[in-house]
Parts: structure tokens; sequence; C-alpha cells
């Protein structure tokens, strides 16, 4: 419902303009731009705040940002709510702090940032009256409270107006539900380059990548090697879909790879471990269904790799 990259382009004065399309602009006390972590973000120094007066915030919502705080701040406000709710990070005591006035309750998570380095956090409210928070698309932990103020109908900040805030915003996002752990996880990558030079093959195993057994190849510099699957049922994925293997007889045949003669070669990948056992990752074959040369798999139950 609001996204503020605090890029210059999106800066007049002291008004912040929401790039969602939803007209949720932020009024800063003071906007300076200062090189962030993809553009400009905005440093928040000291006094100044941004003021969110345009949303009703109820209390199902998620932040996303990235942040950089100070070694000598007090506290890098990420979310303000005056005389009702906060979430900071207070780099001296290496924690961050959720505050609910209503009541007096404060819950700590412990987490060590070094310093002046850019991070992502994501920070979930949901109606159980949790509040989660994500570092680098990783939970770090839950905290509970017994009540939940009403954020609505009132101005919420970014920034404190008082005390030594000494802080940096990058791509502040606001979201009217509670973001799913693959969202935050690719929010958290944003501004990540994967990189294509010399990518040879690149299987997404999407329902939209598959034609019948064809498993197509999505790299742009290779048109070669799509796979032929044999079982391995498509199933709910780390990020769209993925396919399961039995860990008996199923497999994606991808041919041969000329490229893959050459000793440097990098494989990635993301894997979900469902049994203990031996798990196949790669290999070559000299016949069908047997292996050859060089193999990579995973032994779960004695947690090493081969």
């Amino acid at each position: 419902i609001a996204h503020y990259t605090f890029d210059e382009s999106t800066i007049s004065g002291n008004t912040i303009f929401d790039q969602s399309s939803n007209g949720n602009d932020l009024t800063m006390t003071s906007a300076d731009s200062v090189s962030g972590y993809m553009g400009e973000a905005l440093d928040f120094t000291n006094n100044r705040v941004g003021t969110i007066s345009s949303i009703d915030f109820g209390n199902v919502f998620s932040i996303s940002t990235f942040f950089k705080v100070s070694p000598t701040a007090v506290a890098g406000y990420l979310f303000h709510s005056p005389l009702k709710f906060y979430v900071n990070y207070q780099p001296t005591l290496d924690r961050f702090e959720v505050y609910n006035y209503n009541g007096t309750e404060a819950k700590y998570l412990s987490y060590v940032l070094s310093d002046d380095t850019w991070i992502h956090v994501t920070v979930t409210f949901n109606l159980s009256k949790e509040v989660e928070i994500f570092v680098n698309g990783v939970s770090i932990g839950v905290v509970v409270f017994n009540n939940f103020p009403d954020l609505s109908a009132v101005d919420n900040l970014i920034g404190i107006s008082s005390g030594v805030a000494d802080f940096q915003v990058d791509n502040y996002r606001i979201f009217d539900r509670v973001l799913s752990v693959p969202e935050i996880t690719a929010l958290s990558k944003e501004g990540q380059i994967i990189p294509t030079d010399s990518l040879l093959t690149h299987y997404t195993f999407d329902d939209s990548s598959v034609s019948g057994t064809t498993l197509i190849n999505q790299s742009t510099t290779n048109s070669l090697n799509n796979g032929t699957i044999t079982g391995a049922v498509t199933g709910s994925g780390y990020i769209g879909e993925s396919r399961y293997f039995d860990g008996t007889d199923d497999y994606v045949n991808v041919g041969v790879v000329s490229a893959h003669s050459s000793i440097n070669m990098t494989l990635s990948m993301m894997i979900n471990l469902s049994d203990t056992g031996a798990h196949y990752l790669y290999g070559d074959s000299s016949t069908t269904g047997s292996w050859g040369k060089f193999i990579l798999r995973m032994i779960s139950g004695l947690n090493n790799v081969q």
C-alpha cells in the first residue's frame, strides 16, 4: 500500500512520493538523499522523521526495508506510532526492540549487526498479536503481546522526533497483510545480481517451463539442454513450483552439456530434504539410470555432502 524508494527523482521538497500508485506520500521534516543500497536512500539523523498520515494501519500489516544504522546511534526507529507502538534497533545493545505503550510491554530480539552495513529487515504484525522480525530473509524470532494498540487514524512515523537516531533506510514498503516467507526472501534479495554470463542451464521447475516430460532450459545464453523428466511430480516450491524426486527412480536427463568438460563449474539450487538417505543432486551417467564418473549427493542421515 506504500513504497518509498527515496531516490532523488521521487522527492520534491520535503515530500517523498509513494511509488505504489496508492498516493500515500511521506512527509519529511527535511529530506536529504544519500548513497543507498540501491540508488539513493534517506538519512534519518537526530530528529528527522517521516510522517505517514494517509494510511490507517490495522493490526495486520508488514514493513519491509533495507536498513543501516550508525554504531553511535541510540536507536534506529523503523516504525513509530507516538505513545502507542514502536520497532527500533539498539546498536549498543545488539537487539531489536518492540515496545507497546498500551500495557507498557517491551519485547527484545537479539541480533548483532555489523557497523554501517546494509541489511534487509521485514516486520510482520498479525491478529494473534504476534510481531515477527526477519533479517536478510531469515526469521530471528517472534514476540507476542497481551494486547495491541489501535494504530489507525493516527500519524505514524519513520524515525523519532527526539533522541539521537542515526540510521538510513532504502526501499521502504508497507503491506496491509502478513507477507509469506518466500515473499520476504524475494524482497531481501532485491538488487542482488544473479549472474547470467556463462549460464549454461537454468531450470525453474515451474509448471510453465514444463511441456509434457520436457523441462525447458530458461538460460538465455544456451538454447540447448532441455531436460527429460522421468517421474518427479510437480509440487509447491520455494518460489513457484518444484519437482519431487522419490529417491528411487526419478530423475531429469539434461543431455550432454559440452562446457561441463571444463574443470571450472558452479552449481546453484534450492533443495528440501524430506527424509533420510542419499539425495543425488547432480551426476553424469555412463548408461541411463546408472552413475558414471562424477556425482554430487547429500546424505541427510549423516548430515554431510559427498
